[in-house]
């Protein structure tokens, strides 16, 4: 019986999380459906109960749901209750299971990186619901955790669930960090942190955003002070591993999902004409994780649409 599986999330269009499931279900032979919801702003608990009564197995929760999915489920993991926030839900029986695999995403993928973490001295930017799902994860790894946010008292208040953070204004950062992790919502907006380069001095820096070339405004912003950068698709991929464990019990590979993801299959068309450049022999089709034609797009000028033309795109 083919199993079904979705995200949820406002907006939710641009998920990768179907791509990367079903690349994890092909590797095993598994037979799922994976769909992404589009929920209103308060109609998160009516369209989950939707879901599950019509026999869903697993839902992957996305901004900004994950506290109303906290109190959604019946039972929680450490880090959900820590966090304050549920990105995974597993219905097992009459029962609904939390968790938030996001911190461990996070881990995993800096391992990945080689970025060592124990006694290492982490300054986590922002104080939000991004930052709390990382900070349990990261203090049982042994770092030497600082929180940084442009609100004080957000930040004062996160320390009161985790007393061994400290606590830092803008003003008073300084360089000597091993680990700076951008956990704001300052790169999505399009905006610079008003942090001074020297606080990235030699530091391996991380956003928890993700783009697919890696370049988002923040690693833009630390590149030339940094010792090393990493966007977040990563930690994407590897957080979507932890849940697709949690609902299988299985855990999928990693790598080929995330070298798919940076590195899309194209196919050139030979005599094609672009319609916006005109020039001809400069169309591609790209492939999603499982061969299928997604897009279609002009190696010359950039422009690109979905593959039935519906939808204009820029991947530049």
């Amino acid at each position: 019986m083919t199993k079904k599986f979705a995200v949820i999330g406002n907006p939710i269009a641009h998920s990768l999380s179907p791509e990367i499931h079903l690349a994890f279900a092909a590797e095993f032979g598994l037979e799922i459906t994976y769909e992404r919801i589009l929920a209103t702003p308060d109609g998160f608990h009516d369209t989950a109960k939707d879901f599950f009564t019509s026999n869903g197995v697993g839902l992957n929760v996305t901004a900004p749901f994950k506290q109303d999915a906290y109190k959604f489920v019946d039972e929680r993991d450490p880090q959900s209750d820590a966090s304050g926030a549920v990105n995974t839900i597993h219905a097992v029986d009459d029962r609904h299971l939390g968790y938030n695999t996001d911190g461990i995403g996070l881990v995993a993928d800096l391992s990945r990186l080689g970025w060592t973490l124990p006694g290492a001295k982490v300054l986590v930017i922002g104080a939000g619901g991004a930052a709390q799902g990382i900070v349990l994860p990261l203090l049982d790894q042994g770092v030497e955790l600082s929180v940084v946010n442009r609100t004080r008292t957000r930040a004062e208040a996160l320390r009161g669930q985790f007393p061994n953070i400290k606590v830092f204004g803008f003003e008073e950062l300084s360089d000597g960090w091993d680990v700076v992790i951008n956990a704001t919502a300052a790169g999505w907006q399009q905006q610079q942190l008003p942090i001074p380069g020297t606080v990235f001095n030699d530091a391996r820096c991380y956003d928890l955003g993700y783009q697919r070339d890696g370049r988002t405004p923040f690693i833009q912003q630390v590149d030339t002070q940094a010792a090393e950068t990493s966007d977040g698709l990563g930690m994407l991929v590897e957080q979507a591993a932890e849940a697709f464990h949690i609902w299988h019990d299985v855990k999928p590979q990693t790598k080929p999902v995330l070298e798919g993801l940076r590195n899309p299959k194209r196919q050139f068309i030979a005599g094609a004409v672009c319609p916006r450049c005109k020039r001809q022999d400069t169309l591609y089709i790209e492939s999603d994780l499982q061969g299928d034609a997604t897009l279609r797009a002009c190696h010359a000028c950039g422009y690109s649409e979905d593959i039935e033309g519906n939808v204009s795109i820029n991947l530049r």
